[in-house]
């Protein structure tokens, strides 16, 4: 939600510097950009914080009680292979890494979203 936000502001400020009306497609690529600077730094602040406070430990036990709390409510054979495949190491850094990967280009398309968003509603600015 938050990168949808940081697209939408990204056309605001931009429209504000004197761009003039922006376009939904170029607005969509600003918001992707904006998007993918938002998702740069908030990986930099959490893994900054993760390391510098030493609670790697802490982490990865709070990522495991969620995955056991979405796991208990789809009951199946499978589900218990799953659980300890990700409290393995290389289970765990796969898991991670495919969230890092869905969280890109969560992040990418929510801000080219918020940003063709605030292009179209925003529209072309009347000359003074």
């Amino acid at each position: 939600m938050a990168a949808l936000g940081a697209g939408f502001l990204a056309v605001v400020f931009a429209r504000g510097r004197g761009a003039g009306g922006i376009r939904s497609t170029a607005g969509a690529r600003l918001g992707a950009l904006s998007g993918l600077l938002f998702f740069g730094m908030r990986i930099f602040f959490v893994t900054s914080v993760v390391a510098f406070s030493h609670k790697g430990g802490e982490v990865r036990s709070q990522f495991i009680d969620k995955l056991q709390q979405a796991m208990a409510r789809y009951p199946g054979p499978d589900v218990q292979s799953v659980l300890d495949f990700a409290r393995s190491p290389s289970g765990l850094a796969f898991l991670l890494g495919v969230s890092l990967i869905f969280g890109f280009v969560a992040f990418i398309a929510l801000g080219a979203i918020g940003g063709a968003l605030g292009a179209s509603f925003l529209g072309r600015r009347d000359p003074p």
